[in-house]
């Protein structure tokens, strides 16, 4: 064995320097573990896609916590002119202005690979595996962050043509994605346990609590509040109680920090009724009856406090910077 010079000129015995430096090693080891993911995530390139408000609360929190990230524009649904027609100039959602210089407006603009893309959309299926095989195409292996409000990340993985093995589902809701310390992260079937790692890390970050659920549509938290305010709605149709006596029984009587209509306005109508939807499709089950007076509020235009009414009407300055 070959002795440091420091060993050879001091008087530790050998024993004793040995273990100090296996203990050095073992804690710089561990040190080095637990930090590099942390010292180099603002060198990672991040890729944010898909419903405006949960982008907007995404890339505040990455924005806060001093993390660089691209969000790529929706694109219209023949996703392939995203690629060909760069003359195309898609006008910016003025919730999205803020980021203006964060923006990517075609697929031809991203020249280089992605570490992590975080898509937080709730439309259909086929119109998001149509988006992630095209971001996928392009060289590099990212890990794949999907909201799992209206499918699963099992199911996303079976579509997708590259990094099945590296999707891991969580909750995208809208508000609560700024409003709630928790993150529930689902892995897909076909994850690797790296993945899941990466992915915990991620949000840890981001200064979650993070809770590791089954892979299922809506997850926990979204799958009980959207049926709760679903069934809150069902009592505002029945003329069981004014939508205002709802939320203030819930409020003063179970201790809800929100009432469940003043939630649904919050998350977006829309947003409860495509989880609603997606839970019916999977599990077939009448408890997942879309309530038709949410139907008819989204047919309104009354989606909730984005757009300054929904349940409850909101002053418009409030929502001005909304839309």
């Amino acid at each position: 064995m070959v002795l440091s010079p420091y060993f050879k000129k001091s008087k530790i015995p050998f024993h004793l320097f040995r273990y100090l430096t296996n203990i050095t090693k073992k804690k710089l080891q561990k040190f080095t573990n637990m930090g590099v993911y942390y010292i180099n995530n603002d060198q990672k390139k991040i890729l944010l896609f898909g419903y405006p408000a949960a982008v907007t609360e995404v890339a505040s929190l990455l924005e806060k916590h001093e993390i660089a990230f691209n969000i790529l524009l929706p694109i219209d649904e023949e996703h392939e002119q995203a690629i060909t027609e760069q003359s195309q100039d898609p006008s910016i959602p003025s919730i999205l202005e803020h980021y203006r210089n964060t923006i990517i407006r075609s697929f031809e603009s991203i020249t280089t690979p992605f570490d992590i893309i975080i898509d937080v959309s709730i439309e259909d299926t086929d119109d998001r595996i149509a988006v992630l095989d095209l971001l996928l195409s392009s060289p590099g292996d990212p890990l794949l962050l999907v909201s799992t409000l209206t499918t699963t990340a099992t199911e996303l993985a079976g579509y997708l043509h590259n990094s099945n093995q590296k999707i891991i589902g969580f909750n995208g809701t809208p508000f609560l994605l700024t409003n709630q310390k928790v993150m529930e992260i689902a892995p897909s079937i076909q994850s690797e346990p790296e993945a899941l790692t990466m992915a915990k890390e991620f949000f840890e970050s981001l200064s979650y609590s993070v809770e590791v659920v089954q892979d299922r549509v809506g997850l926990v938290t979204p799958r009980v509040l959207a049926t709760l305010i679903n069934e809150a709605a069902f009592a505002v149709m029945e003329n069981v109680a004014s939508a205002e006596d709802i939320d203030n029984a819930m409020k003063l009587g179970v201790n809800y920090p929100y009432g469940l209509l003043e939630w649904a306005d919050m998350i977006g109508i829309d947003v409860v009724i495509a989880i609603l939807q997606s839970l019916s499709v999977e599990y077939e089950q009448e408890r997942y009856r879309t309530c038709v007076y949410l139907k008819q509020l989204v047919r309104a235009g009354r989606v909730g406090k984005s757009v300054g009414q929904g349940f409850f009407t909101y002053p418009t300055t409030q929502n001005e910077n909304i839309l």
